[in-house]
């Protein structure tokens, strides 16, 4: 079975290490749970989908706040900022995908009608995806039936594969200049601020920060710093801070052996109450139990 659950790693400028799939066939299927996983910001050079949601489910894009009902999906882009706000703590599929399984090399007409379209767009951020909406009803049937088959591993599944991922690009290439997310000129100026400023506090969350040292990492004022955070991630630079702590803390009580203790001073906590308290309100359990789940 080639499904596993979504793990993300991004370095110090929020790209995502992760490999989805092989450099063979480059494509990954994932069962996210968000009562256990946490998908911080992270942005990759694929294209990904999600869908098969069991409740209510927030995306977070860039500066949208995207809402997802059971038989709703959503389309996103490469290289675009996202995250997910996991309070609903809901299940759902994804699957990421790199543009060459489509498109082979640039020479090929799958990238200058499927794929050179897409990537080229760049007011298309995301795309929600509707079962009532033809259109997109079909584009949901193609992406569940690349999932599907890759869990189920069938003999020639990677062509079947490739074959619905084509026609899912299609459909969206067809049809999304009318339903596209722009940013304006200065989003996108705030957009490569921001991510400079999330490199910045990667590699240096276990440090005190302060919203002045966060703002002068990229040579802006803490006004503007705050604005920026406020209108692309609709949060503060210091609970993204925070919020960055809780989660390189939820992904070592997974992976190593530390006591809550050790983890919360390596993940900038210097009281560990105070950490126990801010990790229970975000992952709805207290370090111990979360530990314990995660190893089920």
């Amino acid at each position: 079975m080639a499904i596993s659950c979504a793990n993300s790693v991004a370095d110090g400028n929020q790209r995502e290490l992760v490999q989805h799939g092989s450099m063979f066939f480059p494509i990954g299927c994932y069962a996210d749970d968000m009562s256990t996983d946490t998908v911080p910001w992270h942005w990759h050079e694929e294209f990904e989908y999600a869908l098969d949601f069991q409740k209510e489910t927030v995306f977070l894009v860039e500066n949208m706040r995207v809402r997802l009902l059971p038989g709703d999906g959503i389309f996103i882009n490469s290289g675009v900022l996202h995250s997910v706000d996991r309070s609903g703590r809901g299940k759902f599929h994804s699957g990421v995908f790199h543009s060459r399984l489509i498109s082979g090399n640039r020479d090929s007409i799958f990238w200058e009608k499927l794929v050179k379209p897409l990537l080229s767009d760049s007011a298309l951020r995301y795309v929600v995806l509707h079962r009532e909406i033809p259109w997109q009803n079909q584009a949901l049937s193609c992406f569940q039936s690349a999932w599907n088959a890759v869990e189920a591993e069938q003999e020639d599944y990677e062509n079947f594969v490739r074959y619905q991922l084509t026609a899912a690009l299609g459909l969206l290439s067809r049809n999304c200049p009318v339903i596209t997310q722009s940013l304006s000129c200065q989003e996108r100026i705030d957009a490569g601020r921001i991510r400079a400023m999330l490199e910045y506090i990667d590699a240096n969350f276990a440090y005190e920060l302060t919203v002045e040292e966060i703002a002068a990492s990229v040579n802006i004022s803490p006004s503007t710093c705050l604005r920026c955070f406020r209108q692309l991630m609709n949060t503060t630079p210091m609970q993204y801070v925070k919020i960055t702590r809780l989660e390189k803390a939820a992904q070592m009580l997974k992976t190593t052996r530390k006591t809550a203790k050790e983890t919360a001073l390596d993940c900038g906590f210097n009281d560990v109450s105070y950490f126990t308290k801010a990790f229970r309100e975000k992952m709805g359990v207290t370090p111990k139990e979360y530990r314990k789940q995660t190893k089920k």
